[in-house]
């Protein structure tokens, strides 16, 4: 990434169940932990590098992919278990 990085990100709305109830959360303002380079993007598979952002890592998301328009799938919001091999920590909570 050659540009500057956002502090913030807006996160999308999105449900989930917990324990049999059904849990809404509204698009919300979310902190950049970091940032990566991708090889392949997890959700289309096309062939990278691509940037993305290494948000709060025990959230969902907890990362978001640049994939593209064609024949990418777009901006890519997802819970990783690791960031990609290169990356960056730009913010580490006290």
């Amino acid at each position: 990434m050659k540009k500057k990085l956002p502090e913030f990100v807006l996160a999308p709305a999105h449900k989930f169940e917990m324990n049999g109830e059904t849990i809404e959360v509204d698009a919300r303002q979310v902190r950049v932990y970091g940032y990566g380079n991708w090889e392949k993007c997890p959700n289309c598979k096309r062939e990278g590098p691509m940037d993305g952002f290494l948000l709060k890592p025990e959230e969902w998301p907890n990362a978001v992919i640049i994939c593209g328009d064609h024949p990418g799938c777009g901006v890519f919001w997802c819970q990783i278990g690791t960031p990609p091999k290169d990356h960056t920590w730009t913010y580490i909570e006290n």
